[in-house]
């Protein structure tokens, strides 16, 4: 029997989904959770996909449940937050689950390649981009650059 923990581990390996909320009854299921931001940039197409492959699923004739997918707003300090929520109701819900868990395992994968922004150098450490003895990188109009640069070195200021 398929429990709401099948359907989070799914959500969970496609999307980045952290549940920070389940409640799970006989007959309705809540899960409340954010998908996390911080990863590749198609985690979020993937939930959104597979979002469209669950509600899809559901508009099936013969579908015995239903699903309500919603974002739910927090205050956190100044800024305003959510968490998206999914509720799902039917009868012998542990046999409907494997339906929902199947559309959300076949529903396809963003192909938006992933995008490096950072990478370590090998040997370099956290501060290689510090001014120090006048070597290192910074900010455009921060650092001298060219005879400004030679000017600097010669007075002993870098």
């Amino acid at each position: 029997m398929a429990k709401a923990q099948d359907l989070i581990n799914v959500l969970a390996a496609k999307a980045r989904f952290e549940p920070v909320d389940i409640d799970e009854k006989p007959t309705q299921i809540r899960l409340l959770g954010r998908v996390r931001t911080d990863g590749p940039p198609s985690a979020m197409e993937n939930w959104l996909l597979m979002m469209l492959a669950i509600a899809k699923r559901e508009e099936q004739p013969g579908s015995t449940w239903k699903i309500d997918i919603s974002r739910k707003y927090f205050p956190r300090g100044p800024k305003l937050i959510f968490a998206w929520r999914l509720i799902i109701q039917g009868d012998n819900l542990e046999e409907q689950l494997k339906e929902i868990i199947a559309a959300a395992q076949q529903a396809p994968m963003s192909n938006r390649p992933s995008e490096i922004m950072e990478i370590a150098l090998n040997g370099g450490s956290g501060d290689r981009n510090a001014i120090r003895n006048g070597k290192g990188a910074g900010l455009t109009g921060r650092v001298a650059a060219g005879p400004a640069a030679i000017a600097a070195h010669r007075q002993g200021g870098g």
